[in-house]
């Protein structure tokens, strides 16, 4: 027999002694990528650059004994907020090599190379705020989807989209 009401919802409180000797002994080392990041200096003040922004900042205070590997390209390098962030203890900043060739090999650039440092960076979990994980990766990996208006109005969105709307994001 059923005692549970019908549409109650099981409620299972958390374990906080599992939680605490999580918090004291777990380590993991958590690759984000941050060449999203915001950059209100040129103007920027929303989107994917301020979510991005918010998530290194409150994941790096909120988890201090876990180790973050912040990913950025060439632009960053003088980031106000990196500057911040490196002196840290459980932050690292690498920067994708060869970034300032994307434009000339754009795939081989996000999905060969980024692939491959990712790779080399032995992380638990990598994970992408802007739609795509590059289709060479095979570590786990999380991903931010903000919206997908580009299904529904392609025209809102420049041309030459096609490939990363049927190709990269349903495959991340």
């Amino acid at each position: 027999a059923n005692d549970k009401p019908k549409g109650a919802r099981l409620h299972v409180e958390p374990d906080r002694n599992f939680q605490q000797a999580c918090y004291n002994r777990c380590i993991m080392r958590i690759g984000i990528d941050c060449r999203t990041l915001l950059h209100p200096e040129q103007g920027e003040r929303a989107g994917i650059g301020h979510y991005t922004t918010n998530l290194v900042q409150a994941l790096v205070r909120q988890y201090p004994r876990s180790e973050f590997v912040l990913f950025i390209d060439h632009r960053l390098v003088n980031h106000p907020l990196l500057a911040l962030l490196r002196k840290r203890n459980n932050v690292s900043v690498v920067m994708f090599p060869w970034s300032q060739y994307k434009k000339i090999l754009p795939f081989g650039y996000s999905h060969v190379v980024v692939a491959r440092t990712l790779a080399v960076a032995r992380l638990d979990v990598f994970h992408a705020p802007a739609y795509s994980i590059p289709l060479q990766y095979r570590g786990p990996s999380v991903i931010t989807v903000h919206d997908c208006a580009i299904y529904d109005h392609p025209e809102w969105f420049p041309r030459g989209q096609h490939f990363a709307k049927e190709i990269v994001v349903p495959a991340s």
